[in-house]
């Protein structure tokens, strides 16, 4: 009997054993489960997206500001004051055209008193003639000499003042106005009539028709590095106050180039002036948009993020290691007057076939070079764990939110796109 209860009492508490062992292990399991639970919860989530092969389609929509290829400062010539002012801002001229009159009374005397000094030297003539004359009848050489001296010598006082009077009534002609050089248009005017000069620049500016104008464009460096110079665009203008619905032609500049004639010559002084400028106006009335056409005649390189770049910054704001570029379009289009603003439309395909496609956001930079995160999976005791693994990769294209990258990823791997925090390389995460 003894034997049997103390068997009975050894099985039991075995039983118990192993009920208390399963608990436990249950216990820890579960436990840790929940720990793994908790653990993942406090870990980093993101969002992430397969990696696809393809092709980014560069775009740029741009805007520029016509501005003249040469703009000519002309000064006050003698520093005179302002008698009329004979042009406006706006004003068409032609070359040779007066713009501005200056009072030249100050050389007119000048003129009138140089003028009595030749006057005075021609009265002395006919008496050294006579004493000339009476020296070669009664005087020696000695007297013969001295008289044809004098004379001659009052002859060359007489040619050098009246070269003194000529020079001085050039210098009047020259000076008393002020004319355009070239044909253009008026700028800006700061002759006030009366004055002497309102500050130390120009009496008037003057923009050059002939040389044409030009504006400046900043497209993306993949975009920039296709166009040559030679090439030619096409530019919706909006011109200011009003437009001409008509289509130009820019040229190349290049060296030896001559200046384009432009179409029109006055008809008469202020009259065919008025006339001239009455109709351009009523042609500009029309503020539609149209289309100009220009020529490519200059692609300057900017350094890396230097101010001014254009190509310096990528779409997430990060500084690129990729040159700037700046296009200068050059046009010579007849209605364009200067301050236009312009817009241009330029796009082209990614030439490389074996690029992925990824969202631009998805990019991240530092000092190594560009790269992106994606998830890594690695097996473990209790399921699988998600780490950030890092791949260096080279934008080739950037656009419409897309950018065509080279390197070592592969398509149909999970790149992380969006996390709750800055993530580092290695980082365990959730998806």
């Amino acid at each position: 009997m003894d034997t049997e209860a103390a068997g009975a009492g050894q099985k039991l508490r075995q039983r118990r054993i192993r009920m208390a062992a399963g608990v436990f292990a249950g216990l820890l399991v579960a436990l840790t489960l929940l720990g793994n639970t908790l653990l993942a919860l406090t870990l980093p989530k993101v969002a992430v997206q397969p990696v696809q092969s393809g092709r980014v389609k560069t775009q740029y929509d741009g805007t520029g500001v016509v501005q003249p290829v040469e703009t000519l400062s002309l000064p006050n010539p003698a520093g005179w004051k302002v008698k009329q002012v004979l042009a406006k801002e706006g004003d068409r001229v032609h070359q040779g055209q007066a713009l501005v009159t200056y009072d030249d009374r100050d050389a007119r005397d000048q003129i009138e008193a140089q003028q009595a000094s030749l006057q005075k030297l021609k009265l002395q003539i006919p008496l050294l003639q006579q004493q000339y004359i009476q020296a070669a009848k009664d005087g020696g050489a000695a007297d013969v000499a001295g008289a044809k001296s004098a004379l001659e010598s009052a002859e060359i006082d007489i040619a050098a003042q009246q070269q003194l009077i000529a020079g001085l009534q050039a210098d009047m002609a020259e000076k008393g106005k002020l004319v355009a050089p070239v044909d253009g248009i008026v700028k800006e005017v700061h002759a006030l009539a009366g004055t002497a000069g309102v500050s130390a620049g120009p009496d008037v500016l003057l923009v050059s028709s002939g040389r044409g104008y030009r504006f400046e464009l900043r497209p993306p460096a993949s975009l920039a590095e296709t166009l040559r110079v030679g090439d030619k665009l096409e530019a919706q203008v909006q011109a200011q106050g009003g437009g001409q619905e008509d289509e130009g032609q820019g040229e190349v500049q290049g060296e030896g180039e001559g200046q384009d004639e432009v179409k029109g010559k006055a008809q008469g002084e202020e009259q065919g002036q008025e006339q001239e400028q009455g109709q351009m106006k009523g042609d500009m009335q029309d503020g539609d948009p149209h289309t100009i056409h220009g020529v490519v005649t200059e692609i300057l390189q900017d350094l890396p993020g230097s101010d001014g770049s254009g190509g310096g910054e990528e779409e997430d704001g990060a500084v690129s290691s990729v040159p700037g570029y700046r296009i200068v379009v050059k046009l010579t289009d007849a209605s364009i007057r200067g301050g236009e603003t312009v817009k241009v439309h330029l796009e082209k395909d990614a030439s490389d076939t074996d690029t992925m496609l990824v969202p631009s956001a998805a990019v991240r930079r530092d000092g190594a070079g560009a790269y992106v995160l994606v998830i890594e999976e690695r097996q473990g005791p209790l399921g699988n764990a998600y780490y950030a693994s890092r791949r260096s990769v080279s934008v080739k294209e950037t656009g419409d939110g897309m950018s065509a990258v080279s390197g070592s990823l592969f398509e149909g791997d999970r790149m992380i796109v969006e996390s709750e925090e800055p993530l580092s390389e290695g980082e365990r995460v959730r998806i």
